[in-house]
């Protein structure tokens, strides 16, 4: 859902940052941004609660269903996140930050590698709660 709303939002964005119009620009990005948040956030919270029904309609029933649901919650909460860091680049673009943003990025994108293959080739059980720590651990950064 976001990268829809990001490539409409993107080229208005712009041109209100380049004409000034800063308290439209405002306006501009909240609305979808907010409508992004509340959708989405409800989303997750409904896969939290109620992962392992819709994994099983999904799934027709499959027996695996318990170890994939557990594990949704946890990608679908690093979805969450990676959706909102698309909103912040969205920002950071506009204001022509591209340069600091790619130093961090590159940082924490070799820490993130390293990070998942130390997971997977331990335990991989446990790789869907690191996308969503790395991806929040991300957002902060």
């Amino acid at each position: 859902m976001a990268i829809p709303l990001i490539q409409y939002l993107m080229p208005r964005l712009n041109r209100l940052k380049a004409s000034g119009q800063m308290e439209e620009y405002s306006r501009t990005f909240l609305k979808p941004f907010m409508l992004f948040i509340f959708l989405s956030w409800n989303a997750v919270f409904a896969i939290f609660v109620n992962g392992q029904l819709f994994l099983s309609l999904w799934l027709s029933g499959n027996e695996n269903i318990l170890g994939v649901a557990e594990q949704s919650k946890y990608l679908f909460l690093a979805v969450f996140f990676s959706s909102v860091m698309q909103f912040i680049f969205l920002i950071i673009f506009s204001f022509n930050l591209l340069q600091q943003h790619l130093k961090v990025y590159m940082a924490y994108s070799l820490f993130s590698v390293l990070g998942c293959l130390l997971i997977a080739s331990s335990s991989p059980d446990y790789i869907g709660f690191w996308c969503f720590i790395h991806s929040f651990l991300f957002l902060l950064v």
